[in-house]
């Protein structure tokens, strides 16, 4: 196995690791927001096909979004989405990274409200545009967010229609 193999299992392995994806008894309850979650996806279409439409636990307000890419092509290498705590989104976070020994790059992208997080970070910048979580949200994200609402009520439109939903 490569050394480009093994860095990117390795990457996997991590992100999986800190999925917050188990419930405990404690956090049965949930909270006012919805988030798009997964478990590790190739991208973000498999994830959002994935994703159960099911509310956070209650300590758990925040969508967190980590996407790795492939520094050279672009192409998505993995995707997680997870309710996650606010302890989880800070300014130091939120952006992209290279993985240190790989030609990846980690992109984290949090944000509060339902469905915020339909989309995935590509770069520091969307990264960024994706996070309303932080103080200082523009109307930009009051814009992501629209955006988000109309592409989520046409997808479940769309799903009712074609006997899906």
């Amino acid at each position: 196995m490569s050394l480009k193999s093994c860095s990117v299992l390795l990457v996997i392995a991590i992100q999986l690791c800190s999925a917050n994806l188990v419930i405990t008894a404690d956090e049965q309850k949930t909270s006012d927001i919805t988030c798009w979650t997964c478990p590790i996806k190739k991208n973000n279409d498999a994830c959002n096909d994935w994703a159960p439409d099911v509310r956070c636990p209650i300590n758990n307000t925040v969508c967190k979004t980590t996407h790795v890419l492939d520094k050279t092509t672009g192409q998505s290498v993995s995707v997680v989405k997870q309710c996650a705590p606010p302890s989880e989104c800070d300014p130091e976070t939120v952006g992209c990274n290279t993985v240190p020994d790989t030609d990846l790059i980690e992109c984290v992208s949090c944000c509060d409200q339902p469905y915020c997080n339909v989309a995935v970070p590509v770069n520091t910048t969307t990264a960024i545009k994706l996070s309303s979580y932080f103080n200082g949200a523009t109307s930009l994200h009051f814009g992501l967010h629209v955006l988000t609402s109309i592409i989520v009520i046409g997808y479940l439109f769309t799903s009712v229609l074609n006997g899906q939903g």
